[in-house]
C-alpha cells in the first residue's frame, strides 16, 4: 500500500500536551490500563529513558526524529517517538520520577546547557493509526538505517577531528564531565 507521507501535516506542540501511547508495544500490558505517569515510569525503568534524557540534556534534541502523532478524542497521542517524548517529559520534572542523584545530574545539565524544558516540538500528524503503522514498523524492525562499516565510522570521526578542528581531549572532557 502506497502512502504519501509528504502530505501529512506537521505542527509544533508543547511537550506537556502530548500523550504517551498506552497501546505502544513497548509498554502494552494486557488487561491493564496505565495512566500517563505510570507509562512514563515504566519507560524509565525498562526502555532507558533516563539515559536518553541525559543525552538530550548534554547534546541537545536531534532534529529529524520528530514524533508521529494522531489525534484521538481531542488528545494528541504519540504513536512513534514515545521514548523521545518521555525523555523530554522527564526533563520537565526529574525530581518526580528519579532518585535524587539522577535528578541532580539532569538538573545540572539543564542549567548548564540552558535546556528549554517547556518547549514545543515539531510532530507529524498521521490521519489515523492504521496509516502510521507502516512507518512505525519500518523504524523499529532494524532495517531502516544501514549501519556504517567500521572504516566509514573511522573516516567520519577522523574528519570531525582533523578537518573540523575538534580534538580527542575536548570530546573526552565533554563526555566525562559532570
Amino acid at each position: 500500500m502506497y502512502i504519501d507521507y509528504l502530505n501529512w501535516e506537521s505542527f509544533e506542540y508543547k511537550i506537556s500536551s502530548l500523550q504517551l501511547d498506552s497501546n505502544n508495544p513497548r509498554i502494552r500490558i494486557k488487561g491493564n490500563s496505565l495512566n500517563q505517569t505510570q507509562i512514563l515510569k515504566l519507560l524509565i525503568e525498562t526502555e532507558k529513558v533516563y539515559e536518553l534524557a541525559k543525552k538530550i540534556s548534554e547534546e541537545g534534541y536531534f532534529i529529524g526524529e520528530e514524533p508521529i502523532i494522531c489525534i484521538e478524542k481531542d488528545k494528541k497521542i504519540v504513536l512513534e517517538g514515545n521514548r523521545r517524548t518521555a525523555a523530554l517529559k522527564l526533563l520537565q520534572d526529574p525530581k518526580k520520577y528519579l532518585s535524587n542523584a539522577k535528578s541532580k545530574i539532569l538538573q545540572h545539565n539543564i542549567l548548564k546547557n540552558n535546556v528549554p524544558i517547556d518547549r514545543k516540538i515539531k510532530c507529524y500528524i498521521a490521519p489515523n493509526r492504521l496509516l502510521a503503522n507502516p512507518i512505525i514498523y519500518e523504524r523499529h524492525n532494524g532495517a531502516t538505517l544501514q549501519r556504517w562499516k567500521t572504516g566509514n565510522q573511522y573516516a567520519f570521526v577522523a574528519e570531525m577531528y582533523y578537518e573540523d578542528g575538534l580534538s580527542i581531549e575536548d570530546r573526552f572532557y565533554e563526555q566525562n564531565c559532570f
